[in-house]
Formats: C-alpha cells, sequence, structure tokens
C-alpha cells in the first residue's frame, strides 16, 4: 500500500482542484463559529417542518375546517413528499452547491409559513402548502449531514453530526409548543420570519480553516485576509539591543 501522501512522480495536481477537507473533531468544530451559525440554520428549518408534521390533521380540522377523513389525508401527503424532498434536494444541493440550495428551501418554506398565515385555505391549498413543508423538511435533515462533512471532514462525522442534530431535537420541542401556545396563523407567521432569518445567516457560513494544522497558527479564520504564520525558531530570535 502507498502512503497516505503518496504521489506520482512528476504530477502536479490541477490548479482548481479543491483542498482537501481537513477532519475536525467535535472538540475543534465546537470552538468554530460556523458550527453555532449551522446548529441554528438547523433549528429553525426544522421548526416549520415539524410544527405542521406534528399538527397536520389539528390544522385541517381546527383551521382549515375539513373532516377528520380528509385532514389526515395530510400525513400520506407529508410523507411522501419528506421522502422525495431528501432525494431531490440532496440532488438538487450537489449541483447548486449546499448553501444556494439551503437558501432556496428556506425561502420556499417561509413563503409556504406565509401563506398559511396570511390565506383562507380550502383542502386544495391545505394540501399543496403542507406537501411543500414536507418536502424542505425532507430536505433539511438531507442536506445538513453533507454539510456537516463539506465543513468539518469525515474522519468524526459521527460524532460531529451528532452533535448539529442536538438542534432537530429542540426543533421537535419548539415547533409544536409554538403552534398549541397561539392562534394557528400566528405561529406560522412566527415559522416563517425564522425561516427568512435562517436564509440570511446561510450568507455568513464560510468553510471553515483549522486552527491548528503543519506546525502554522492561522489568524483571521473564515476571513479574506487569511494569513499564515509558521512557528519557525526565526519568529522567536532576541533583537540584538546594539
Amino acid at each position: 500500500m502507498p502512503p497516505a501522501d503518496y504521489v506520482p512522480k512528476g504530477w502536479t495536481p490541477p490548479e482548481n482542484s479543491k483542498a482537501p477537507v481537513s477532519n475536525f473533531t467535535s472538540g475543534q468544530m465546537l470552538k468554530t463559529y460556523q458550527f453555532y451559525i449551522m446548529w441554528f440554520m438547523y433549528l429553525l428549518g426544522c421548526v416549520a417542518g415539524l410544527m405542521v408534521i406534528s399538527l397536520a390533521v389539528n390544522i385541517g380540522t381546527d383551521f382549515v375546517g375539513l373532516g377528520p377523513a380528509l385532514a389526515a389525508n395530510a400525513v400520506i401527503a407529508i410523507a411522501i413528499f419528506n421522502a422525495a424532498g431528501r432525494v431531490a434536494w440532496g440532488t438538487l444541493s450537489d449541483m447548486l452547491g449546499r448553501i444556494n440550495a439551503l437558501v432556496v428551501m428556506y425561502i420556499l418554506t417561509a413563503s409556504t409559513m406565509f401563506y398559511m398565515g396570511t390565506m383562507t385555505l380550502g383542502y386544495l391549498g391545505f394540501m399543496i402548502a403542507v406537501s411543500l413543508a414536507g418536502f424542505c423538511f425532507g430536505g433539511f435533515l438531507a442536506l445538513f449531514p453533507s454539510l456537516t462533512a463539506d465543513y468539518y471532514g469525515i474522519r468524526n462525522m459521527g460524532g460531529n453530526y451528532g452533535l448539529v442534530y442536538q438542534a432537530y431535537g429542540l426543533a421537535a420541542i419548539v415547533g409544536p409548543r409554538i403552534a398549541t401556545s397561539m392562534e394557528f396563523a400566528s405561529a406560522f407567521m412566527i415559522a416563517g420570519i425564522l425561516s427568512v432569518a435562517a436564509a440570511v445567516m446561510a450568507f455568513l457560513l464560510k468553510p471553515p480553516v483549522l486552527a491548528e494544522e503543519a506546525g502554522t497558527t492561522r489568524i483571521g479564520e473564515g476571513s479574506p485576509n487569511l494569513r499564515k504564520f509558521p512557528l519557525t525558531p526565526s519568529r522567536f530570535k532576541s533583537i540584538d539591543p546594539s
């Protein structure tokens, strides 16, 4: 087996090739600001989806005015579009980029929530809205594991994504709690605003840089003025007072 850093003699990598992703430990990941932006983005995106999924039948009967049998069809629609969203958004993110795909998902989620909160819904409008909510929710569950691997590497993926996934667990409490503590229309508006906030946060994300690697200290992580300062003995030579 060749060593990990082996390259054929005389071979030079293409100029447009991507630099390998550093493999962050969970502790190193927690020291980057990108983790906290991702975490809150995940939380805010899942609030809308879990709000609709957990209370779909209640929304149909109490808010839209449907009978229980018709309202229950929302559960089937959400399940189908949730599964489809995981495949569709995952594929689109490979073509568009993770952040671009996430921004589109957040905008679509926000539009759906604002529509549900401001319009008079009938059966068709209700089914379209919950289907879109499920479709985007499935996309969040597909893209955030990929984004975690893109930013922090795959060596410690299990532990790293386990920490990111805690945002989903909190959203499962926050989303339904918001919906049951006020009128559905108000809850949908709040979920829409949270989705808009997450879309804005997405523009703050940049790939993190491992703070310590190869005997180098990096200053200005994530900024365009990133500089390297080698830790060489010459850096520590005393100044001749003469």
